[in-house]
């Protein structure tokens, strides 16, 4: 008779942590979310928290003094021009120094080109539980829960 999975699964940000290789991808992640969350409270500070959702914040590793933000269209990136020295003022109270920001109108997402009607294949229950212990464990406000949360609702599970 087969034994449950369940008692050897370990939850998944247990193996991140041990594994050097993935806990530095998940410090970048962690830098990256917490980047995103100062540009979107200095925006609302400024009065422009609906734009919040439409940028998406990058940081390049080499120059950490230089940031770019991806909108999705060009009325947004004018915008973001105009309250540019003021956005700068705003993240440098947060202790970022910054000497750039550069704004780039990201090009309009195609969309993907799969066969509709075809499910992926469905978790096992072991890894149901592990996906559901590492959504359980993160912020609420956090863009990995949210990503988690859609990876968990677009997926059956295996009984």
């Amino acid at each position: 008779m087969n034994k449950p999975i369940l008692k050897s699964a370990r939850p998944l940000l247990d193996c991140l942590q041990e594994e050097q290789g993935l806990q530095k991808l998940m410090e970048q992640a962690k830098r990256h979310e917490n980047r995103t969350s100062q540009v979107q409270n200095a925006l609302k500070k400024l009065g422009f928290g609906q734009l919040a959702p439409q940028i998406m914040v990058e940081c390049k590793l080499e120059n950490p003094e230089e940031l770019f933000l991806l909108v999705s269209s060009p009325a947004i990136s004018a915008r973001l021009q105009q309250i540019m020295p003021s956005l700068i003022k705003e993240l440098s109270q947060d202790r970022w120094v910054l000497r750039s920001i550069k704004v780039k109108v990201r090009p309009r997402q195609s969309l993907p080109q799969t066969e509709e009607g075809i499910d992926p294949p469905p978790f096992s229950g072991a890894a149901t539980l592990a996906w559901q212990s590492l959504y359980d464990r993160l912020s609420p406000n956090s863009s990995i829960r949210e990503a988690v949360a859609q990876l968990l609702n677009g997926r059956k599970t295996r009984l």
